[in-house]
């Protein structure tokens, strides 16, 4: 598989870029100012992550063609520069999402973070994955999911901290929605309403026991890489994704580089579906 990735924060870029490279995954970045190739033939998916729709918007037409004709999968990823308050509003990118997003200002962003809700925990994107420890991120789009689609996660604001406990509020937001097909639409699309690297990217980035080395100064997660994977192997088609559960530590403090992948370990992890919560308000 091979992924054409166009990312908006060159300082950002070095967590998911890092983490493919890690991981073994051919990609193409794009920076600003740079021209994605004019060539979208040999890419699988693209992933757009923070990246305005004014510098993209000479490849728009071509990836769209991609996306609905071609097959090939379609990931937005979240941050300031993305979805509504990128410009991705009523154009063909925004067409092919499985959400709605809003013009303007759409960033929610949260001093005490919002915690990350599981609903779909046998999807293949999240089956491998485990989510025994409270995982939260500190800021999201607001987006709202479309109809026919599938909203593997969300994120619910924490309200306060007191000495009875933690309170949510009483609503959850999108945090990551995904469709296999639809009408004009061949390819699978998916969309993270937070982004891949700090600092909205909370707790996402430094998820799982063990650690990815991704350079000398940045070191990312064994659960956030598997999420990586997982899901640009769903975004490429591919059924079989890797499973967590096969890299395992065979000696305390071993990093995530040097594991053997043939040691298995059982996994806890979350089998119970939740229902769609209802769309939010904006």
């Amino acid at each position: 598989m091979r992924v054409l990735y166009l990312e908006g924060d060159g300082a950002a870029g070095r967590y998911l870029g890092g983490t493919f490279r890690k991981m073994g995954v051919d990609h193409h970045l794009t920076l600003p100012g740079e021209s994605p190739p004019q060539s979208l033939g040999g890419f699988q998916a693209v992933i757009v992550s923070n990246f305005p729709r004014l510098l993209i918007q000479e490849a728009e037409a071509s990836i769209a063609q991609a996306v609905a004709r071609a097959g090939m999968g379609f990931l937005m990823v979240g941050g300031p520069h993305a979805f509504g308050r990128g410009g991705y509003v009523e154009d063909a990118l925004a067409a092919l999402l499985p959400v709605e997003t809003r013009a303007g200002d759409d960033r929610r962003r949260l001093s005490g973070g919002a915690l990350v809700e599981v609903r779909r925990p046998r999807h293949p994107l999240l089956r491998s994955l485990r989510f025994d420890e409270p995982l939260s991120v500190m800021g999201f789009n607001r987006l709202r999911r479309r109809a026919g689609t599938t909203e593997l996660l969300s994120a619910r604001a924490i309200a306060r901290v007191d000495a009875a406990g933690v309170h949510l509020a009483a609503q959850g937001a999108p945090l990551l929605v995904v469709r296999e097909s639809a009408d004009g639409v061949s390819g699978r699309v998916a969309a993270l309403a937070t982004s891949l690297s700090p600092p909205w990217s909370g707790g996402l980035t430094e998820w799982g026991a063990r650690r990815l080395s991704i350079d000398a100064q940045t070191e990312v997660g064994e659960g956030y890489a598997v999420f990586v994977l997982n899901l640009v192997r769903w975004l490429c088609g591919e059924e079989v994704l890797f499973r967590g559960e096969e890299q395992t530590v065979e000696a305390p403090g071993q990093r995530l580089d040097e594991m053997s992948p043939e040691v298995r370990a059982n996994r806890p992890r979350p089998e119970r579906e939740l229902s769609d919560p209802p769309a939010p308000t904006w």
